[in-house]
């Protein structure tokens, strides 16, 4: 396992009810796979030393970290088997990768929020499990935010291209040169958001630079454009949200 994990750091067992009724649920999970492998994993993990006494705290005391990891045993075994830092890297190289040329509004929403979910996840078995400092933690929820920022923000601006609205200086880079800004402010900007935390954006747009070849006003446009860009990351859908989404 290349997942660093230090017991004095894992939560107190407050409620062994539901740390019980945690890991019922979690081996009927793995009774329900297919996936051979996976199931076998699974009811392994509680065993484990080391993680199954941090999955235990989980259990019993965060029923969101418990949806979780029944939502992701795939990838948490992959982040056990990587560690906390790969993890992380690979899981916004891939989330880049996946969204740079995304077409389907309703796709990019569920794969940003899938994406929350795992970072969230990773994010706190590294904080819990004593792998990862505080800042480490904080940025890298912060990095989340970014990319799922700069995503949404270069899908509303291919979409602007393909209406006919916007001229794009590098139709393979939305962002870059468009004369749109979206600035991060106070957790975001500092690179200190938490598990809990909302996003405050402003966005500016350049006159000089925003090439607008549509009928309405480029004001409209921005409006818009901002609007969905709050949508995309602060709706609530059947897979969470992004992020709460503040506009100043």
């Amino acid at each position: 396992m290349s997942f660093p994990l230090d017991p004095r750091f894992f939560p107190g067992v407050a409620d062994e009810n539901r740390a019980r009724v945690g890991l019922a649920r979690w081996l009927e999970a793995a009774d329900a796979l297919e996936d051979a492998e996976l199931a076998t994993f699974m009811r392994a993990l509680p065993a484990e030393k080391g993680m199954g006494g941090l999955l235990r705290g989980i259990f019993a005391n965060s029923p969101f970290l418990t949806h979780c990891l029944e939502k992701e045993p795939a990838f948490l075994r992959h982040a056990i088997e990587v560690g906390p830092d790969a993890a992380f890297d690979q899981l916004m190289d891939h989330l880049a990768a996946d969204l740079r040329a995304e077409t389907d509004i309703n796709r990019l929403m569920s794969v940003l929020r899938q994406a929350k979910r795992r970072a969230s996840l990773l994010a706190a078995l590294a904080d819990l499990g004593g792998a990862w400092p505080l800042e480490k933690v904080t940025g890298s929820l912060s990095r989340l935010a970014e990319t799922a920022i700069r995503l949404s923000l270069a899908f509303l601006l291919r979409r602007e291209a393909e209406r006919g609205t916007l001229t794009l200086a590098h139709p393979e880079d939305p962002e870059t040169g468009s004369g749109v800004i979206v600035l991060g402010m106070g957790k975001l900007g500092a690179r200190e958001l938490n598990y809990s935390s909302d996003i405050d954006l402003i966005v500016f747009y350049d006159h000089e630079k925003l090439v607008y070849t549509g009928k309405r006003s480029v004001q409209e446009c921005i409006i818009g454009l901002t609007k969905e860009l709050v949508r995309i990351l602060d709706e609530r859908t059947a897979d969470g949200y992004v992020f709460r989404t503040d506009l100043r």
